[in-house]
């Protein structure tokens, strides 16, 4: 029997996918989520991987929406990621934690993608406390990732300076 894979499907995406191309709209109001869309489902990794064929041929229908070229590529590359992460194992409790963050990760991008809100989707990242061997998991939305990331590198480039290296900068 296979481990269960704990992913969060959210309202939006499941029910987005699971219209099948319909207009999600009645006399002017939306359709109520089912009642099960806003919980954490357990999904095994066999489902799991049904479920991105199932996505797969969703996007490629159009379904929740048009995705452009540029997203396309992004799709593919995070669903290929994913899929070879996820395929060689038949048991979640397989995969190493580092790539249990990897496949939440690639999921939530997924669902940027698909849902058209790249800055919202969770990021998290594994990191020891400076001081200890203790790994700690923080989670943010992925537009404030990617803030924290530059700010990072900016705070760091003014510390130390020039390196040996001319820095090259944009226009």
């Amino acid at each position: 029997m296979n481990r269960i894979l704990t992913i969060s499907l959210l309202a939006l995406f499941t029910a987005a996918c699971a219209g099948g191309g319909q207009n999600n709209r009645s006399s002017g109001s939306e359709l109520e989520p089912p009642p099960f869309a806003n919980e954490p489902r357990n999904v095994d990794v066999d489902e799991y991987l049904e479920f991105l064929d199932e996505l797969a041929v969703a996007i490629g229908e159009g379904v929740p929406r048009e995705l452009n070229t540029r997203e396309r590529e992004q799709y593919r590359d995070a669903d290929t990621r994913l899929r070879s992460i996820l395929e060689p194992v038949s048991n979640v409790s397989e995969l190493s934690d580092e790539n249990q963050l990897t496949v939440f990760n690639l999921h939530q991008e997924l669902q940027g993608i698909v849902v058209g809100d790249p800055e919202n989707y969770l990021i998290c990242s594994r990191r020891s406390t400076v001081g200890t061997h203790f790994k700690r998991t923080t989670c943010m939305p992925a537009g404030d990732f990617r803030r924290q990331q530059e700010r990072n590198r900016e705070a760091l480039r003014n510390r130390l300076g020039p390196g040996p290296m001319p820095v090259l900068q944009t226009p």
